[in-house]
């Protein structure tokens, strides 16, 4: 998961959490909110009972007639109060039945003119049980306030400790997913800075620190190709320093000896099969002494191509005219007139070409064919040179454009090496393929453009 993912999720279960606790407090506010109105209403029941008791004592004690024409009575404002009371009572239906009952009774006495004894001790029976009624009430009032506030409280506390708890386990888990992805690409850091470009970032993290990770990686495989490239460069200058050098040396006494055989074989005159058999041992050493010294001076002479419009079928035919192919081996052409030219250096090509061919024709000893095929894809031109010989190991076919590395008992190991050197410098590619026993096959890719 994304880092920004993350932290959207942890913001949002915060909010959540947050969200729950804020919740579970309105919720039992509006509980509680229910039973503080409830409260009032017993306190405005209480307030206006007792205001109907203090006119009921009023009427008990003077009756009507101490007030004025148009001023309300006792009686009248005990009803009022009693009506109120009534009002502000009315979902309690006990409530409302013990203030009926103490209106009738008051109702009785007020007809009567005077109450009896044991009216008034009915009439403060039915005030007791009203006052019960509303005791009662007040209690139940005051509990379920008291349990209401209980559990909001606990409820909060219990969802604000959950949240905490979460919260910590999952900033402990995103702290986790950055820190120590981190730390590895700091000792990454540090062991490239350090020259080890062998140190691999093994991290599999699908987030922004993974995608970092991952390019750093492809940045260190890239450094090291780079260095090796540059190592791998330094080293061929070095050699074709040295090849050009000792070429010159070695090819001088070699003409020498040449001419010399030349000149006995044309003054001997009858000489004896012995000799002739080491003069031509010595041409035929000579012969191959200066293919090395040719090899070496070509990979001295690298240079950059000079591109000019070529036909890669013209090369190819012009090095089968020059190439001495055994009877024993047969030659398979695939090639399309209709490929059009390519941009490249003839010279270069042709070098490669030839070694191509001859690689092809010493691995075939015994004979076979030489099968080769030019056609074009993707905006390349291909070029494939597959023999029927030995063949090469998988081994040898990771070394064998190797420089100085040579599976034959003949050669130096460079031409494959000048063969990968000069495609590359077409922006070209050459790969191998083989099996024992049953050829090599080397294709090469030129772009068209």
């Amino acid at each position: 998961m994304k880092i920004s993912k993350r932290l959207s999720l942890g913001f949002s279960l915060f909010v959540l959490l947050i969200g729950m606790v804020g919740g579970a407090h309105l919720l039992y506010l509006h509980g509680t909110e229910k039973w503080l109105e409830m409260h009032q209403r017993l306190d405005q029941i209480e307030t206006n009972f007792l205001e109907a008791r203090r006119e009921e004592k009023n009427w008990l004690l003077f009756g009507e007639d101490r007030f004025s024409p148009g001023e309300k009575s006792s009686s009248e404002r005990f009803r009022d109060a009693i009506a109120r009371a009534r009002e502000a009572g009315k979902d309690e239906g006990r409530l409302i039945s013990a203030l009926d009952d103490h209106i009738a009774v008051f109702e009785k006495i007020v007809a009567a003119g005077r109450p009896g004894q044991e009216q008034m001790i009915e009439l403060r029976e039915r005030a007791r049980k009203v006052h019960a009624i509303l005791e009662e009430l007040r209690v139940k009032t005051d509990r379920f306030i008291r349990a209401s506030h209980r559990k909001d409280f606990t409820i909060t506390i219990a969802i604000f400790m959950t949240a905490i708890i979460a919260l910590i386990f999952l900033g402990r888990r995103i702290s986790a997913g950055i820190v120590t992805p981190i730390s590895h690409l700091k000792d990454f850091a540090g062991a490239v800075a350090q020259g080890n470009l062998d140190y691999e970032v093994k991290m599999s993290s699908p987030d922004e620190i993974g995608d970092l990770a991952a390019s750093l990686d492809d940045m260190r495989k890239r450094l090291k190709a780079n260095r090796e490239e540059l190592v791998k460069s330094e080293r061929l200058a070095t050699i074709g320093q040295l090849a050009a050098h000792v070429g010159h040396e070695l090819r001088n006494p070699l003409s020498v000896i040449k001419s010399s055989v030349y000149y006995l074989n044309m003054k001997l005159i009858d000489p004896e099969e012995k000799v002739m058999g080491h003069l031509h041992r010595i041409e035929r050493q000579v012969g191959i002494s200066d293919k090395i010294i040719s090899d070496l001076l070509d990979f001295s002479r690298m240079r950059t191509p000079v591109l000019m419009e070529v036909l890669v079928s013209d090369i190819i035919e012009e090095v089968l005219s020059n190439v001495l192919v055994p009877e024993g081996v047969e030659i398979v052409k695939d090639m399309k007139t209709t490929l059009p030219p390519i941009k490249a250096d003839k010279d270069q090509l042709h070098l490669v070409f030839i070694n191509m061919v001859t690689n092809a024709v010493e691995a075939m000893p015994g004979g076979g064919r030489l099968y080769i095929k030019a056609r074009e894809k993707d905006g390349f031109q291909e070029i494939e040179f597959k023999d029927t010989g030995c063949g090469v190991s998988m081994e040898d076919q990771s070394n064998i454009f190797t420089p100085l590395f040579s599976s034959k008992p003949t050669g130096i190991g460079l031409g494959l090496t000048l063969c990968k050197t000069l495609v590359e410098g077409h922006k070209g590619t050459i790969e191998v393929e083989s099996e024992v026993g049953k050829g090599v096959t080397f294709s090469i890719r030129l772009p068209v453009g």
